[in-house]
């Protein structure tokens, strides 16, 4: 129920951090041990004990109103974007993650090549870094709520968004002796993932909230055809910048770019929200 959302919310963060914790330092490990192919197959055979643990689910959803129109992929997508984007609470949600999916573009395809090829790091370690990360989200699905209660909501959002991104300052900052390189890494992995999971849980259940049920799948599978375009065009971006200005100027740039999240949430009627809204 909707009520329930930030708990939940929480608590399928809190999974997903355990899983950060262990799949990384894992993979850094199997590859070097037994080879990235190998590596890989590991992983397949995870997504199918993911997909038997799925079929699994046996709660029935709420059945919703039935429409007159027959239902295709652009008129889903149309309403998904008139649900979005036509709700003052949502329209910025989305906008914050446009921007994320495509500075994250720059994040998956550099983070390896800077930390590896740049710095000199071996994949085992880097894996570990990102385990440390998830350390970092199970933090911040604790805090979720209680810094929320703190501080009220909107104002708790923009903290945790502002901090996330801030901290990513900390990954081009990285340089000099391996033991400096690292406590830098380990702070942006245990200060990022922290307050952008405790952001993303409380802005996920926002927009489920506000969102009448009948079109939040919509919405939802809207907002991922978005971000979905957006991270290929910030990582063929960013390829083409570190080839051209160099990796870590590269890594500089989509850190930069992505102070405009903060800056949007700020600008929006998020920010002055005292309480989660009614449903």
């Amino acid at each position: 129920g909707k009520p329930n959302l930030v708990e939940g919310n929480a608590k399928l963060q809190s999974t997903d951090a355990v899983a950060e914790i262990g799949g990384p330092s894992l993979a850094g490990l199997l590859i070097e041990i037994v080879t990235a192919p190998f590596a890989i197959l590991f992983d397949v055979a995870t997504y199918l004990v993911s997909a038997g643990f799925l079929a699994t689910i046996s709660k029935r959803e709420e059945p919703t109103p039935p429409t007159s129109e027959r239902p295709t992929l652009m008129r889903d997508l149309a309403e998904g974007m008139r649900a979005g984007f036509g709700n003052p609470l949502v329209r910025p949600l989305f906008l914050v993650e446009g921007v994320s999916a495509l500075v994250g573009g720059f994040f998956f395809t550099l983070y390896m090549v800077f930390t590896i090829d740049t710095l000199g790091l071996s994949p085992g370690v880097v894996g570990l870094l990102i385990g440390v990360g998830g350390i970092g989200a199970l933090f911040g699905a604790v805090i979720a709520g209680a810094l929320r209660d703190r501080i009220s909501l909107g104002p708790a959002m923009l903290v945790m968004l502002t901090v996330a991104v801030l901290a990513d300052m900390l990954i081009p900052l990285a340089f000099g002796p391996t033991w400096l390189v690292l406590t830098f890494l380990t702070a942006h992995q245990l200060l990022a993932d922290a307050f952008m999971v405790a952001y993303a849980i409380n802005a996920v259940s926002l927009r489920q909230t506000v969102l009448p049920q009948e079109v939040l799948a919509r919405a939802n599978g809207t907002l991922h055809v978005l971000t979905g375009v957006l991270l290929p065009v910030g990582a063929l971006a960013s390829g083409w910048l570190a080839s051209a200005i160099g990796v870590r100027e590269a890594v500089w740039v989509g850190v930069i770019g992505g102070l405009a999240a903060p800056v949007i949430l700020a600008l929006s009627p998020v920010a002055r929200l005292r309480r989660m809204p009614q449903a």
